[in-house]
């Protein structure tokens, strides 16, 4: 016995893990932290009620907001600690905002730890999972679009 934990075959393990060469580990990790550290680090220190960057086109043209409105307010209340103002301006932001921080979390780890990091079978949805995930996602959505709308929201 050598001490070592018993290996699993990779059918049954949930993270794959190798140490691929600093520009391979680079490629896997190093986009996902910077776009994901992006959006938290803006939603806490960019000023976007003073300064907006992005203008709805679809409320321009509808006057009305469309699916996504909302969640930039919501991300910087929730970078600000104020979750039930995000909840009232995009109900499913939290979830979103939490998934945000879960991408940077796993490629900071990969960086930190200098080793890439990959779902494993056992995290790799199938198809049919895939599938019922868009529809849930899209589903989400909607419901925070129609409930802005119900609330009279802008």
């Amino acid at each position: 016995m050598s001490g070592e934990p018993p290996s699993l075959p990779d059918a049954g393990r949930w993270i794959l893990v190798d140490r691929p060469p600093w520009p391979e580990l680079l490629r896997a990790h190093l986009p996902g932290a910077a776009v994901a550290g992006g959006v938290l680090l803006a939603a806490r220190v960019y000023p976007f009620r003073e300064h907006p960057v992005i203008t709805c086109q679809f409320r321009k043209w509808t006057g009305h907001p469309c699916p996504g409105c909302g969640y930039t307010r919501a991300f910087q209340s929730i970078a600000r600690g104020r979750a039930a103002n995000a909840v009232r301006d995009a109900p499913a932001s939290p979830l979103l905002f939490a998934g945000v921080a879960l991408v940077l979390a796993w490629n900071l780890a990969g960086l930190v730890l200098r080793r890439r990091l990959r779902p494993g079978p056992r995290l790799t949805p199938d198809r049919r999972t895939w599938r019922a995930l868009i529809a849930a996602g899209v589903a989400a959505l909607l419901a925070n679009w129609a409930w802005r709308l119900a609330h009279g929201l802008q």
